[in-house]
């Protein structure tokens, strides 16, 4: 009997997608483009009201982050996650509407939205007691697992769990996959029971809360019959994304090094590949939702789903014909044209962004951490023999008042010592082997002070001096500076922080000096950092971020590049300098990218997204 209701659900939906098919996808076109006037404006305006709370031109992750944490920032967070839940909703309303209207041969998408926006605020507020009711059931176990995490894991820093994953690390990863596939089973549960509540709403004329509790009635005893249909509907999307994005991938990856001999041929192989990658994205998120309604509307069908005679009535004004999809020749070569049209254009785009200019500098992260310990002589001295500009390293201050150069709270990850850099003397912290756990050649690495650092890279190479903040600082920014101006290398270092107010302060103490802020990304105009230079996660370092950012004459530096291909694209987008592991490589990079062309620097931009093998290889 379950096999039965599961196929004839699945089956009714697959007749109506053929039938109904035009009128579905015109409909949820529609609501996307509604979706995206509507919530683009709303999120520009919560980020504009974070501006003025903060009263800065510009903010940075930590400040987006704080700024969620807070009542304001949770209500934003919650009106539009309401509105998009909304929208959602109104749109299923719709669908179910036109197929509701479509059995008697009527209906159009214009009047079935306005039958669906008609019953707009019963919809509304039937979503509220659904995520009302998911938030009162998630919210133990969210709780729960952040008490046994702060409990377990609050006594190192958060590196050394991550990296060495000791037995309570595993036993909190445990819990928390413990209580994450218990609240996903309580989830499916109402979810499966709560299924049929939007059509019991909008065509049996029960209340919010009787749709609800109507729906679990209705389904007792077929929760699982539900739950088989849904996955069937995920695996199907899931497996349809999977395919497109495969034969996308592989299409993409033959054409475009076949188009490369010429540079139109690579204009328009690199355009017309995103303009279908976008084409296809588009389709399947039509799919998935036309198809989530059909399978809905015939499991209401299914389970004694009648629209009420009062209901009924209010479907004469959609009387209007079904719209006739006629093919038109002139349209076909019409939309050909523009299609062939924007792939220039997008292509073309590409192509002028890139950048020719190989004068960028490389930064070791904390010295050479790929091939020696982090932030040791060792490392250094690696990273100044692979040719690179600068050395970036972390500071912190001992109990003593000593800068020492490490980046951890605590010795966990580097020697496995529980010892807090603040609650240790420098001679405490030096003692310590950090060097055995990379590789025991190094078992002589120790942390070094940053007098020691100064001394070894004076007439060398620079050094981008990042001040930790953990919030155990005495005066690190005036030590900092004591000691860089005692060792004569104010010309030979740049200091940067991933706060603000540390930045604030080195800008005061020492104005002429270049500092920096550390981030992953920013909202507003980034001329309104107070900083010579912005260090940013790569993945968000775009090429408009960089343009904004010299546009405000600042650098941007772009932390931290491992692989040749991401080195070679963050070139091409003008980062001034790439922070990375491996200096040797980037190096390389550089070498090589300068004898490519521009038809082989387009594969190299693409190489990441359409597979394309790039023509550098890692040392």
């Amino acid at each position: 009997m379950f096999r039965e209701d599961v196929l004839e659900i699945i089956s009714a939906a697959v007749k109506g997608l053929r039938q109904a098919w035009r009128h579905l996808f015109v409909a949820d076109l529609l609501f996307k483009l509604l979706t995206i006037v509507v919530l683009v404006p709303l999120v520009v305006g919560l980020l504009n009201v974070l501006l003025w709370v903060t009263e800065r031109g510009t903010l940075t992750d930590i400040d987006v982050v704080f700024f969620l944490l807070t009542p304001v920032g949770a209500v934003g967070v919650f009106l539009v996650l309401a509105v998009w839940l909304g929208i959602t909703a109104v749109e299923q309303a719709t669908l179910l509407t036109l197929l509701v209207a479509g059995e008697d041969g009527k209906g159009s998408v214009l009047a079935a939205t306005r039958w669906a926006f008609r019953n707009s605020a019963s919809i509304v507020n039937l979503m509220c007691r659904l995520v009302g009711s998911v938030v009162a059931v998630s919210t133990p176990g969210f709780v729960g697992a952040g008490l046994v995490a702060w409990c377990l894991l609050g006594k190192h820093d958060i590196n050394f769990y991550l990296t060495e994953k000791p037995p309570e690390f595993l036993f909190v990863v445990g819990v928390g996959m413990v209580l994450v596939a218990g609240l996903t089973g309580v989830l499916l549960r109402l979810v499966s029971g709560w299924f049929l509540a939007v059509p019991l709403l909008m065509f049996e004329g029960v209340s919010p809360r009787d749709a609800l509790l109507g729906s679990w009635k209705r389904l007792a005893g077929s929760h699982w019959v539900v739950l088989a249909v849904l996955g069937s509907w995920i695996a199907t999307v899931l497996l349809v994304t999977g395919v497109s994005t495969a034969c996308l991938i592989h299409g993409a990856g033959l054409v475009v090094p076949l188009a490369s001999h010429t540079l139109p041929g690579t204009i328009f192989a690199v355009g017309l590949t995103t303009l279908f990658w976008a084409g296809m994205n588009l389709v399947i998120q039509l799919f998935a939702t036309v198809v989530f309604a059909l399978l809905l509307y015939s499991t209401w069908q299914k389970y004694d789903g009648v629209v009420a005679s009062s209901q009924r009535a209010l479907f004469v004004c959609m009387t209007g014909r079904q719209h006739q999809f006629q093919r038109n020749v002139w349209l076909i070569l019409f939309a050909v044209c523009v299609c062939v049209g924007a792939a220039v254009l997008i292509g073309s785009s590409v192509a002028t962004n890139i950048s020719f200019d190989n004068s960028i500098d490389i930064i070791g992260h904390r010295g050479a951490g790929g091939i020696a310990p982090e932030n040791t002589l060792a490392a250094i001295e690696k990273a100044i023999h692979a040719g690179a500009q600068w050395v970036e390293i972390d500071v912190q201050e001992t109990i003593d008042g000593e800068v020492v150069v490490i980046h951890d709270s605590d010795l966990m990850k580097v020697a496995g010592v529980d010892l807090k850099v603040w609650e240790a003397t420098r001679d405490q912290i030096t003692a310590v082997d950090i060097g055995s756990s990379f590789n025991p050649r190094f078992h002589n690495a120790r942390v070094p002070t940053l007098q020691e650092v100064l001394s070894i890279c004076k007439g060398r190479m620079g050094i981008i001096i990042e001040l930790k903040s953990y919030g155990h600082g005495q005066m690190l920014e005036q030590r900092v500076i004591d000691l860089v101006e005692a060792a004569g290398s104010e010309r030979e270092v740049q200091c940067m922080s991933l706060s603000a107010e540390v930045v604030a302060r080195l800008k005061e103490l020492r104005p002429d000096w270049p500092a920096g802020l550390l981030l992953s990304l920013a909202v507003g105009d980034v001329k309104n950092i107070k900083a010579d230079f912005l260090a940013v996660n790569a993945r968000f370092a775009t090429r408009q971020m960089v343009e904004r950012a010299h546009d405000g004459g600042k650098l941007l530096y772009a932390w931290t590049c491992n692989d040749p291909v991401s080195v070679s694209s963050l070139v091409g987008r003008g980062v001034d300098g790439v922070i990375t592991d491996f200096p040797g490589m980037a190096r390389k990079v550089l070498e090589q990218r300068a004898e490519l062309s521009l038809v082989q620097r387009l594969c190299v931009e693409l190489a990441e997204t359409l597979e394309v093998q790039p023509r550098i290889v890692q040392q």
